[in-house]
């Protein structure tokens, strides 16, 4: 290695160590200052942790302390990663100082419930309520019964958990017993209460008991679906095929309707036809074709089989189907089946019938717009443009304007244009401008003041944040309601939420808080912060987003620190540990999840970083792991930085990658070939999917408020 080289690996190396000497030193210009301390090393991490973790927790960790201070250390470490919900990281640090730094003891019981170490909370803590359920969940029902047994203010969530201690004992009368008891469930409860009750119900053997309480737990296929079990057991045969139908006819999404069929003996067509409905809607497609095809093939017959077949890549089979049924849905994935065997024209004549047909339909309007799109993928602008335009709606609009500025219709495409002042139509009339050598500076004005945190303000004309200076509780009183205004039935609200939130309940505690209504600017600050607090993350940015809606309207500029409660930073050693970027991936996380662990989404996709199951078996593989969880963040976190990276390496840039990331490399390899000459910008803007287009646009604009937020 030459000289050059051995430098440059030394200065990386200690890059962190070397920025903040330099900060100590700008910090603290004492002129007798002649060797930088333990105690100043700590200073400035403190100092540090709230306006850059990351830089604070390196310094820490790469800097060799006096045996004197390693407790210290460890304490401002433990906060770091409590602040970052890097609950893992700090138990393993304090297990290895076995516990001897000074914490609350909020922050000692929720590393211990947020790292699963039940049966340690149960040794060590105080709070008798968070004993209890720490029992219960590491299976000691005998002690938890003994603790659950006391009377609290959270009455009903500890009655729920006395009674699934019980049901952890196989004493089931008692279980039962204790919530039959319960007068009313709030309904962020009711999901927990009619699981449990719906286990004991099955599991007690006098049906009359059963028949008196199912109907409390208000699911009529679910109480259905537990009586066909309890007369399943007394071999009621005559009951039990007389209650599956009910479900099949009924409730053929349910659970319950599935798990009937092992009593529905089909005899007629219209018997076949239910049973084959269910079989239809779970996704046993071998029997559903089976008995559908003994049933009458009228309209629903015929669907059902023909999605049977598109699901299955049967195109030949589906069209049969599809093409006898008259339902608007059917028209619509003929459509779909053309498609997929490249038969442009025959699909967009089939768009064109179900329009004719059922003009202004939801599946019409996708109809249309499948039209349109297969216009532009064979080339045909105009026919695109004129589909696009026949869609009432100002992204299609939106659409048919890029198309004819593609062509050079300027004209035509500014006076599509001026008919909104969203964002990407104000854009594009500047570049419109630009070209013709027409004024755009008051375009921009009005792009800025309407739009200050669009994509095109911050990424494209880089117009930066115009923070307001004030101190935020200062700020937030300028407001018309000055004060923090809960009434007495809030603030026991509040009392509640805050004891949930201390016991690790956090959606327990947000549903409480949800039930507040008519709140001030305050009390939204307020209680964005509480979230905050206790690691609501999700909520906390909701809640400030509100301020945000209230400030503007008001045109009033945000203050630095409620752009931090919307732009929070967490995980950053996580991150860190996976090679991202800390701007770039907050605001992927922001928009993925809003931080959310639990999250979700319509399509299945889980956890902050929103890996989609099937993609996670994928990067498994490819990572050696034979467990994993997407709702671990660290696991999620390592799992999308991955899959990022790997999309990046693919496509060599940001937008492109974040796309494929968002929708799929095979969809953006289709594009990319559609538009290989477009700018960033028109690429971008002509991503077809909405959603799409929109996730690249945000995560580059908040990348960017990240930077200038923290910087």
């Amino acid at each position: 290695m030459n000289l050059r080289n051995l430098l440059v690996n030394i200065i990386a190396r200690h890059f962190t160590k070397i920025l903040l000497l330099t900060l100590l030193i700008i910090s603290c210009p004492r002129p007798e200052l002649q060797v930088i301390t333990t105690p100043d090393y700590l200073h400035e991490a403190r100092r540090l942790a709230a306006e850059n973790p990351l830089a604070a927790c390196l310094l820490l960790q790469e800097t060799e302390i006096d045996e004197d201070f390693k407790l210290e250390r460890a304490n401002i470490l433990v906060q770091i990663y409590l602040n970052q919900r890097e609950f893992q990281k700090a138990a393993l640090l304090l297990d290895s100082i076995n516990w001897r730094v000074d914490i609350k003891p909020y922050d000692r019981h929720i590393i211990m419930i947020r790292a699963g170490r039940y049966a340690e909370l149960a040794e060590k803590s105080g709070d008798s309520l968070l004993k209890g359920i720490a029992n219960l969940r590491s299976g000691n029902f005998a002690e938890a019964i003994n603790l659950l047994s006391m009377p609290t203010m959270l009455d009903e969530y500890r009655r729920i958990n006395l009674a699934k201690a019980y049901e952890g004992l196989n004493d089931h009368i008692t279980a039962f017993s204790i919530l039959a008891a319960i007068d009313s469930v709030p309904n962020y409860l009711l999901p927990e209460y009619q699981d449990i009750m719906t286990r004991l119900l099955i599991a007690i053997d006098d049906i009359n008991l059963v028949q008196g309480q199912v109907e409390k737990l208000n699911k009529p296929h679910l109480e259905n679906m537990i009586m066909l079990k309890k007369y399943e057991q007394k071999n009621n045969e005559s009951k039990s095929r007389e209650l599956a139908w009910k479900l099949i006819n009924e409730w053929p999404k349910s659970e319950g309707a599935y798990y009937a069929l092992r009593h529905a003996d089909a005899q007629n067509s219209s018997q076949y036809k239910a049973v084959g409905r269910v079989q239809y809607y779970h996704r046993d497609y071998d029997k559903a074709i089976n008995n559908l095809k003994k049933a009458v093939p009228d309209d629903a017959v015929n669907y059902y089989l023909g999605m049977i077949y598109y699901n299955r890549n049967q195109y030949s089979n589906a069209l049969t189907y599809l093409s006898k049924s008259s339902w608007a849905a059917a028209y619509y994935y003929r459509g779909r089946v053309y498609e997929n065997i490249d038969n442009y024209l025959r699909a967009a004549a089939v768009y064109d019938s179900l329009d004719r047909k059922y003009s202004g339909s939801d599946y019409a309007i996708r109809g249309l717009k499948r039209k349109a799109f297969l216009y532009e993928d064979i080339g045909d602008t105009l026919k695109a443009v004129e589909a696009f335009l026949k869609i009432d709606e100002k992204q299609s609009k939106f659409r048919a304007a890029l198309e004819l500025l593609r062509i050079g219709e300027l004209n035509k495409a500014h006076e599509i244009l001026k008919l909104s002042n969203d964002p990407e139509y104000l854009y594009w009339r500047i570049r419109i401008n630009e070209r013709i050598n027409k004024p755009v500076d008051s375009l921009k004005n009005i792009l800025l003041l309407l739009h200050p945190h669009s994509f095109y303000n911050l990424v494209r004309f880089d117009t930066g944040l115009d923070k307001d200076t004030t101190n935020i509780d200062i700020w937030i009183n300028q407001f018309s309601d000055t004060t923090i205004s809960f009434n007495a039935t809030d603030t026991t609200r509040l009392v509640k939420a805050v004891r949930f939130f201390e016991l690790g309940e956090n959606d327990f505690a947000v549903k409480e808080l949800e039930l507040i209504e008519e709140c001030s600017a305050p009390d939204l600050l307020y209680l964005s912060r509480l979230c905050a607090k206790y690691g609501a993350d999700r909520e906390s940015i909701l809640y400030a987003l509100k301020i945000n809606s209230i400030a503007s309207k008001q045109n009033r500029r945000l203050p630095k620190a409620l752009y931090r409660l919307i732009y929070p930073i967490r995980y950053c050693t996580v991150i860190n540990d996976n090679k991202m970027e800390l701007p770039f991936a907050l605001a992927m996380i922001w928009q993925e999840s809003l931080f959310d662990a639990d999250a979700v989404s319509s399509a299945n996709a889980r956890g902050i970083m929103q890996i989609i199951p099937e993609t996670a078996r994928s990067i498994a593989r490819a990572l050696g792991d034979s467990v994993y969880d997407l709702n671990n963040p660290v696991n999620s976190i390592r799992y999308g930085s991955y899959y990022f990276q790997e999309m990046l390496s693919t496509y060599r840039s940001a937008y492109l990658a974040l796309a494929a990331y968002n929708a799929g490399p095979v969809r953006v390899k289709k594009w990319v070939a559609n538009n290989p000459n477009a700018e960033v910008d028109e690429f971008i803007d002509l991503i077809p999917f909405n959603e799409t287009r929109d996730y690249v646009k945000l995560i580059l604009a908040r990348e960017t408020i990240y930077k200038k937020v923290y910087e």
